[in-house]
């Protein structure tokens, strides 16, 4: 098996149905055949209740009722399983496919219509958990399934992701019982949550960089291209000195034994792990926030469990004012070089104050501009403020992450300290150069809220993702070589931007990222070899990647692995497991155990 020295996976994988043919996103309903199926999501099912006609509806796009526009309603479908897998066949009759929620648990009565001014969004209308009307703007969803041209569009550009909430969302959905929403799904969450046999970073590079190119196992004439970067972990007592503002959700949602006591549990297992030159501060928010611990040296563990264990859920939810004291008190206690951030811990559910996701961003962006960073972690599953609260994240250079076990809570805030609270590298960005001599046509796998402008990958006023020490980011693409020998591609190339990958090399990586402190952005650029193998030569590592990733790609309903079977994800799996007794990696054959079950 050929080795290279750099490292990076890209696969394109795409989803949409569980393992079957789908409708696209936003498509108008077709007749479509009836089959023997089982109805995916059905009036009885417990997650069910999309089967309620809407009748056309007048509203404005602010949600007034007077001087409304006519729109026309459209029954939401999920479609059906087939006989086989988790997969979507087409719609029934008059639905349509709904491929983005807010909220994963509320489903019914939704309905998308035209009218925003924005032609990449589509207002939504529907009814929340509490029974309450609502209007709001959403961004259209993209086409999935479609592959993009290297001829006419070389270049992919994307931001870095190293957010896990949505892999344990999914995981929590599975043993539950419950079939998982494909909106739930985020492909690259669920490659990025597991660890990888990288290299560290040369001396004085920023990243080691990894690529392997094989076979594919759904498409014979698809290569995947997997792409992935490491930074440089940080030896256990070398980390700098933190000063931490956990800002705690105590509001009456938080009362279940998931959410409020699991949080408390979590911070304990954090506390038992700092340094005693480290510093850490809790502020509440519930209806008003308070300051429940005042900085404190965690050497005084007794004085901050005391403080732990007098929490108590209870009241309204107002994350906007909590979040205004704990960056206060963070930045009262900046001092040389510690590493500075607020941690949010909640269930989502915002429902006081400022509580639009566009309102909570502003404040945000307006907040890590001191130099502060935010991070996020969800409790109970948190289907209901999902969005906002990697919005929150991502806007506060920070990582999101959901806390479903005091496992998870080890692995979150013990195991991979440094890469969650100590940022090394800020808004790093991917370009991919594809050389058309090598590559027809190409998409990514996931990443679809990552996805950037060719303009945007040398801006450096756009924002993309942090990533800590020892933080890797793994990323796949699925490849379409020519058919025949392509040579007319020079006029397509100049018009690319920066550096071309030359006529034997299948691509160009080229990555920007600023140093923490730092506003200019600087370039690393790394060819990539057309040398493909069979995928039972590939890596452990990459025979992992590209067995989640399938089987991300099953769950959202992508029409390419409709003929995939669980039980050949599982054997492709299991072949990935380098390391025997794997906790992570053993507990995903589970969950691939636990999908064919609920297929049924």
């Amino acid at each position: 098996m050929r080795k290279r020295a750099f490292t990076i996976l890209i696969a394109g994988l795409l989803w949409g149905n569980f393992g079957c043919s789908h409708t696209q996103p936003n498509q108008a309903p077709i007749a479509s055949q009836t089959s023997g199926s089982k109805n995916y999501f059905d009036a009885s099912s417990a997650q069910g209740g999309m089967g309620k006609t809407a009748a056309e509806q007048t509203f404005t796009p602010g949600g007034v009722a007077d001087g409304g526009v006519v729109v026309q309603s459209q029954q939401m479908g999920r479609g059906s399983l087939d006989n086989a897998g988790m997969g979507m066949t087409s719609a029934a009759p008059g639905y349509v496919n709904e491929v983005e929620s807010t909220n994963y648990r509320v489903a019914q009565n939704k309905t998308r219509v035209s009218g925003s001014t924005d032609p990449g969004r589509i207002y939504e209308k529907g009814i929340d958990e509490d029974g309450q009307a609502y209007t709001r703007s959403v961004e259209k969803s993209p086409d999935l399934t479609s592959y993009t041209s290297a001829m006419t569009e070389p270049l992919s550009t994307f931001s870095a992701d190293v957010d896990t909430a949505a892999y344990t969302n999914l995981r929590r959905s599975l043993f539950d019982g419950q079939k998982p929403y494909p909106e739930q799904i985020r492909v690259e969450e669920m490659v990025n949550y597991f660890s990888y046999n990288l290299p560290e970073p040369k001396k004085g590079q920023p990243f080691s960089v990894t690529s392997e190119l094989s076979e594919c196992p759904w498409k014979p004439e698809a290569k995947l291209l997997r792409l992935a970067i490491k930074t440089k972990s940080i030896p256990r007592g070398k980390r700098p000195a933190c000063n931490l503002v956990f800002l705690l959700d105590v509001s009456g949602s938080m009362g279940a034994s998931d959410k409020l006591p699991l949080l408390k549990s979590s911070l304990k297992t954090l506390v038992d792990s700092l340094d005693d030159n480290d510093r850490i501060a809790i502020v509440t928010y519930a209806g008003s926030s308070g300051l429940v611990l005042p900085s404190t040296t965690a050497d005084k563990k007794t004085v901050i469990l005391d403080a732990i264990d007098r929490l108590a859920a209870g009241g309204s939810t107002n994350g906007a004012s909590g979040i205004e004291l704990a960056y206060k008190v963070a930045q009262d206690n900046v001092s040389g070089d510690s590493v500075n951030r607020v941690i949010l811990a909640t269930d989502g559910d915002f429902n006081v104050g400022v509580s639009t996701q566009d309102g909570l961003k502003k404040m945000i962006e307006e907040k890590r501009k001191s130099g502060l960073f935010l991070s996020v972690l969800g409790f109970g599953g948190s289907a209901g403020g999902d969005k906002t609260m990697e919005t929150l994240a991502d806007q506060g250079n920070g990582n999101y992450a959901n806390i479903d076990s005091l496992r998870e809570a080890r692995k979150v805030l013990v195991e991979e300290s440094g890469a969650n609270l100590v940022t090394v590298a800020k808004d790093v960005k991917f370009q991919i150069a594809f050389n058309p001599r090598q590559v027809e046509k190409y998409r990514l796998i996931g990443y679809e809220n990552r996805r950037l402008t060719t303009q945007d990958f040398s801006d450096d006023r756009k924002d993309a993702g942090d990533l800590g020490a020892g933080h890797s980011v793994t990323v796949l693409y699925e490849l379409i070589p020519p058919k025949k020998k392509v040579d007319v591609v020079k006029m397509v190339l100049d018009e690319a931007a920066g550096n071309q990958p030359s006529a034997n090399q299948l691509a160009l990586v080229k990555l920007r990222y600023k140093a923490p402190g730092d506003d200019a952005s600087d370039l690393i650029e790394i060819p990539v070899m057309p040398d493909d193998e069979p995928l039972s030569e590939s890596s452990p590592d990459h025979r992992w990647a590209v067995a989640v990733t399938e089987f991300g790609m099953a769950l959202k309903g992508d029409s390419e692995v409709k003929d995939v079977s669980f039980d050949e994800i599982s054997t492709l799996a299991e072949s990935g497991i380098a390391k025997a007794g794997d906790p992570y990696r053993l507990e995903f054959l589970e969950m691939v155990a636990k999908a064919k079950a609920l297929a049924g």
